[in-house]
C-alpha cells in the first residue's frame, strides 16, 4: 500500500512501572501531511496495531494513539 506522504511527525510517551521492568503504557501522536485519503491511512493504523511487533510485543491494550492528518496547503 504507497501513500504520498509531503511530511509526518510521530511523538511518542511511555510509562514504566517503578517496581516491575515493563511498560505500564504507551502513548503516541501521527501527525501527517497528505493528500491520500483518510480511509487509507486509517487502514494503515488498523495494520500497524494489527500486525506491528511493538503492539505484539508490549500488549494493544497499553498501546493508545491517535493520527492526525493534514491537508496540503492547510497548516
Amino acid at each position: 500500500m504507497r501513500l504520498n506522504v509531503e511530511e509526518m511527525s510521530i511523538t511518542v510517551e511511555g510509562w514504566r512501572n517503578l517496581k516491575e521492568p515493563q511498560l505500564q503504557e504507551i502513548t503516541y501522536r501521527v501527525r501527517i501531511v497528505t493528500d491520500a485519503p483518510e480511509k487509507k491511512i486509517l487502514r494503515v493504523k488498523e495494520l500497524a496495531e494489527k500486525y506491528g511487533t511493538v503492539f505484539n510485543t508490549v500488549g494493544k491494550e497499553k498501546i493508545k494513539g491517535e493520527v492526525e492528518i493534514i491537508r496540503r496547503g492547510s497548516s
